[in-house]
Parts: C-alpha cells; sequence; structure tokens
C-alpha cells in the first residue's frame, strides 16, 4: 500500500497541528527502521509538502514531494490542496490519502483518512481567527463526509465532532499524538548562554500567545500568588505571538510586574527540555485544548504542572495533576500555590504523571494509524 500524505501545513513556527504531523512521520520511519509489523514489505510513503517545510529525517521508503511554492503561502495553500494535491498524489502511485489537518480535497481519487484536531471553529469562534472560521466552516463538512475514516486525538474532540456532525459517529476513531523521548532524557542540553537568560525560579507556559491559552488568567493568578505568599518566582512565557502578545505586555505593566513576568517567543524544539527541566512549575491555563502538547513535555519532563479543569487536559492526567476552574483566577492562584508549597503531593503527582506520559509514543500514533488506513482502503 502506498499512503499518501498531505504535508502542506508544516511550516515553522510548530504548532499542534506541525508537531502531530512531524510527530506521525518520525513514527512511520521508526517502525520501519525496527521492522515492526505494522508496516509491511510493500507499504510506503509519499509526502507532498511546500518548497521550503522542514521534515524530519526519514527512512527511504518514503517519496518526498515539493511545491513550488512555500507552505507560508496560505492562499496558495489552500488553492494548490483543493485543485492539485489529490492528482498528484494519484499520479505518484498513492492507493489512499491522508489529510492531517481539518479538511480533504472535495473531489478525488483514492479514499481519504482525515484528522480532525479539535472542533473550536464551530464550538468557540470567538477563540479563532475569523480567517480559519471561514475556511474552515466552509470545508470541513465536506471533508468530514467524504472521509472513510476520521481520526481524532482525544475523547472530547470525538464527542464534539459527533455533536456537530452526528453521521459521522461510526467513522471516528481516537488515536492519541506522542511525545518525543528527549522530554524523558535525564540529561539534557543547557540552555544557550547566548538565549535569553532565564531566571533562578519560574513558572512557566509554553504555547502560542492567542486568546484561548487565557493567558490573562495565568499572569493575574501569578500576580496573586506571589502577593499572597510572597513567593520568589517569577514567570517564564515562551511561544509565538498569535494575536495575544500587546495585551499581554500591557496587563504585565498595569500591574508594575515587568520585572518577574519575561516573554521568550518562539523557543526551538530542541531547546524545550532544557526549559523545562528549569522550571519549579508548568501552568496551562487554556479554555479550549483538543490535545495538549505543552503539558504531555512537562509531565515527561517532571515538572509539576497546574492546568485548567478541561476535558481533553484532564484526559491526559486524570490523578497526577492540579486542575483549576477554567478562567477563574482564584482558583489558579490556590492551585500555583498549592503545587509550590506542597512538596509531598507534588512529587508523588510528578512521578505519576511521568509514567503516564511515557504511554504516548509516536510509536505507537503510528502503528493505530497504519491500522486505520488498512480499514479505509478496504
Amino acid at each position: 500500500m502506498q499512503i499518501g500524505i498531505d504535508a502542506l501545513t508544516i511550516r515553522r513556527p510548530f504548532t499542534g497541528v506541525q508537531r502531530a504531523l512531524t510527530g506521525l512521520l518520525t513514527g512511520f520511519s521508526r517502525l520501519i527502521d525496527s521492522g515492526d509489523e505494522a508496516i509491511l514489505p510493500d507499504d510506503s510513503f509519499i509526502i507532498l509538502t511546500g518548497r521550503k517545510s522542514p521534515l524530519p529525517e526519514l527512512s527511504e521508503r518514503f517519496k518526498i514531494l515539493r511545491t513550488f511554492f512555500s507552505s507560508e503561502n496560505r492562499t496558495l495553500r489552500i488553492i494548490y490542496q483543493h485543485l492539485r494535491l489529490n492528482g498528484r498524489l494519484f499520479k505518484a502511485g498513492a492507493d489512499i490519502m491522508h489529510a492531517p489537518a481539518y479538511t480533504a480535497p472535495r473531489f478525488g481519487f483514492m479514499p481519504v483518512v482525515l484528522t480532525v484536531h479539535d472542533m473550536f471553529v464551530y464550538d468557540c469562534p470567538s477563540l479563532c481567527r475569523k480567517s480559519n472560521v471561514t475556511h474552515f466552516k466552509r470545508f470541513m463538512p465536506a471533508s468530514i463526509h467524504i472521509a472513510r475514516r476520521i481520526i481524532v486525538p482525544s475523547k472530547y474532540t470525538r464527542e464534539r465532532v459527533i455533536a456537530n456532525f452526528p453521521e459521522s459517529g461510526p467513522k471516528i476513531e481516537i488515536v492519541p499524538f506522542g511525545i518525543e523521548q528527549r522530554f524523558f532524557d535525564k540529561k539534557v542540553s543547557s540552555w544557550p548562554q547566548d538565549a535569553i537568560p532565564l531566571p533562578k525560579r519560574f513558572v512557566l507556559f509554553v504555547g502560542a500567545l492567542e486568546p484561548k491559552k487565557n493567558l490573562e488568567t495565568l499572569i493575574k493568578a501569578f500576580f496573586a500568588a506571589v502577593l499572597h505568599k510572597k513567593l520568589d518566582h517569577h514567570l517564564v512565557i515562551a511561544g509565538p505571538d498569535s494575536g495575544s502578545e500587546k495585551l499581554l505586555h500591557r496587563l504585565v505593566t498595569f500591574h508594575g510586574f515587568e520585572e518577574r513576568v519575561h516573554f521568550l517567543g518562539f523557543v526551538d524544539d530542541e531547546l524545550l527540555p532544557a526549559l523545562y527541566r528549569k522550571a519549579d512549575l508548568f501552568v496551562f491555563p487554556s479554555v479550549a485544548e483538543g490535545f495538549g502538547f505543552p503539558m504531555l513535555e512537562a509531565m515527561a519532563s517532571g515538572v509539576p504542572v497546574v492546568a485548567s479543569g478541561i476535558p481533553a487536559l484532564m484526559e491526559l492526567a486524570p490523578d497526577c495533576a492540579y486542575f483549576a476552574t477554567p478562567g477563574n483566577v482564584a482558583s489558579f492562584r490556590e492551585n500555583i500555590e498549592t503545587a509550590i508549597s506542597n512538596s509531598s503531593e507534588t512529587g508523588i503527582f510528578t512521578k505519576k504523571a511521568r509514567l503516564r506520559a511515557a504511554e504516548y509514543t509516536w510509536e505507537r500514533t503510528a502503528r493505530a494509524t497504519m491500522n486505520i488506513y488498512r480499514k479505509a482502503r478496504k
């Protein structure tokens, strides 16, 4: 079986969609290299991606096709996906196509497997970019209709897809994403000397600076915890700006906390393990998530976690993280204080969380996905 994969979305900086796809490709490659029985001798992969898109190191059984344009060009990417993608993969020999980012070409020559990461454009459009709401609402219904199988990363996402598209239920399969081994390694590279200096003790957030991450609540809760418990911690916020950074800077300035809050911007994937390991606590205040890569990375790194008590995040760590009421400053303040001060309970949580995170491997994701490809092709 030759599997064609739409990798047009791969571009920097990586967010959840890019991380999920590159991790899946890495998982496939590792299964091939290890001779895993999930990959048959005649299985191969055709990857169609942008002209400059960064790909992980892959096995020789991957054929890479590139477009004439960069994947940063959203307009060309969308036009190409719907007019040229399917035909080019089919011409290259693909027997099945995986569309890993919400939408697929409306007309095609082969069975389609679709990945839906979340349903935010339907459930909470005010937290999404208007362009995303317009695009996904236009193309997602047809994509869900034509897909032979639909992959979702969590039980919660499955429930939300069915709530919006009831007929899709029998086609949906839950396949959690994975995490890279480097987050578990006890010996990680040190934080570069030429990078922004990190404070001695700090609370960490990693992720895009966008409305659904609810960083205003984190900043207010951190400010309140510092005043209430006289904490000497700083707050480090790492991630690319997706529309919220100016507002967050104004909030920090309003509270007179400029010296205690540090914005690192985008941090390269290779540096993330060192960043997590230096943190005393990771806080993930999102009001909407379909999975939760940063939380899982923190768990693997041995960092205690305070997170919003929303379904997708509670699936990841049902009994090994502190959960706060979403959007509630007082609840986050109390949980931050408890996580920092209650070393005994926090230590138990951290050990359990590391074991829990170890279950999420890209090899497991790749095996389950291969099984879905075979179902879709029947």
